[in-house]
């Protein structure tokens, strides 16, 4: 009895020991990793790549599809196809820390792996052999091949004119005499990228100074540069230029133009970029109901909201907007009232004046059309946050009151709804 006392003592101090010491370690290093099964896009089984030994170019572009890259050594007699995949994998992070530091902490994060697959082919076309990879990095050639081997297969493909290749040989080893050569020769691609990504404007204003309307925006974008292509196009009426010339020449007849003849975009974007919304509120009179709701949009979004904006809103839902409707509908909620009630007390006597209050059922009621009328997006307010705090008899109600909703009921009026006890 005294022996097996003894062993079992022993077994539990042993077992003491290596808990404190795996602890001591986790405090130590502070970190344990616990991977989950990762998610995978675009994985090519070991298997697969066996069977395509022997097959041709056509055999291997059918099952695999598109090869994200193609190079070819004409010396070693090889072509390659690249294929490109990722791993996603969740990772859960569990620190430990000794008190008085504290007891733990964790966080979760994707950690994310291109998959690079190879495959060669001879000069009768065939498959003769493969490789695969794994690496952090986005760019598989360099997997496969060194940084010479793989300027050298670049500049052997910008050779034979391969536009992939080309802005590959100038993002990876900053070499843009090709890519230069294809937009002098009027490739606006190469135009864009080199002023985009290289700082090299000259060859995207020629092509604009030659009437190129393309050219002229994406010039203007990329740089700030209007041309005299861009001035004219925005004076014959195209919107995209007007817009250009507003933003980066504060240029903004050509935009009022188009705003003055009911282009409701131009009208849009000089209520919101440049607060000149003389033309939107002259469309919003004319009772074009989306018009109406926009403006309300933008003067919701000021600091003071006077009742202007309010009686858009109802315009718009008068006129059976179903957004509009929906917007109603929210401000009916007596959830959304309480909340307003600290610091917004202005808002709140502005509502009340228009006719706005807090009320459930109402709130149901506009939900309810504004579902009606095509906006589904409001069904989960309606009944799991509306419905929640009505009795099936007010929602049977509330129903009812939509049935017999008729235009104008915005702002809605009890003697229009037939409430009880309405006056």
């Amino acid at each position: 009895m005294d022996r097996q006392m003894t062993s079992l003592s022993r077994f539990f101090r042993v077992f003491i020991v290596l808990v404190t010491f795996t602890a001591t370690a986790l405090a130590v290093s502070g970190c344990v990793l616990i991977p989950l099964p990762e998610e995978t896009q675009g994985k090519i089984a070991t298997s697969d790549l066996e069977r395509l030994i022997g097959e041709s170019k056509h055999t291997v572009r059918s099952k695999l599809g598109e090869p994200t890259y193609v190079f070819t050594r004409d010396e070693a007699g090889e072509s390659y196809f690249i294929y490109s995949g990722f791993a996603h994998s969740y990772v859960f992070d569990f620190w430990l820390y000794p008190p008085p530091v504290g007891t733990a902490y964790k966080r979760n994060h994707w950690d994310t792996d291109k998959l690079c697959y190879l495959i060669v082919f001879n000069r009768q076309q065939r498959v003769i052999r493969h490789d695969a990879g794994r690496r952090n990095e986005r760019f598989c050639p360099s997997y496969f091949w060194s940084e010479d081997d793989l300027r050298s297969l670049l500049t052997a493909e910008a050779e034979r004119g391969h536009e992939v290749a080309i802005v590959l040989l100038a993002r990876r080893f900053q070499d843009t005499s090709y890519l230069m050569q294809q937009a002098k020769n009027g490739n606006r691609r190469a135009a864009t990228t080199l002023a985009k990504e290289f700082h090299e404007p000259e060859p995207l204003r020629v092509l604009a100074e030659k009437g190129d309307e393309e050219s002229a925006l994406l010039l203007a974008r990329q740089t700030g540069e209007i041309t005299a292509t861009l001035q004219t196009m925005a004076d014959n009426g195209n919107r995209n230029s007007a817009l250009t010339l507003a933003k980066y020449a504060k240029d903004l007849s050509p935009l009022k133009a188009l705003a003055s003849e009911g282009d409701y975009e131009a009208a849009h974007v000089l209520a919101e970029k440049f607060d000149d919304q003389s033309y939107l509120n002259r469309l919003a009179k004319e009772d074009d109901y989306v018009v109406a709701y926009e403006r309300y949009q933008i003067l919701r979004s000021e600091d003071t909201v006077g009742l202007t904006a309010w009686r858009l809103l109802c315009s718009a839902a008068n006129a059976g907007y179903s957004k509009a409707q929906a917007e109603v509908g929210n401000w009916h909620r007596t959830a959304i009232w309480e909340s307003w009630r600290s610091g917004n007390e202005d808002k709140l006597r502005l509502l009340r004046k228009v006719g706005f209050r807090p009320d459930d059922q109402i709130a149901y009621m506009w939900y309810t059309l504004a579902m009606s009328n095509g906006d589904e997006s409001v069904q989960y307010s309606r009944d799991f946050y509306v419905a929640d705090v009505l009795t099936e008899r007010e929602i049977a109600q509330a129903e009812q009151f939509a049935r017999e909703w008729k235009p104008g009921g915005c702002p809605s009026k009890e003697h229009r709804l037939g409430r009880p006890g309405a006056t």
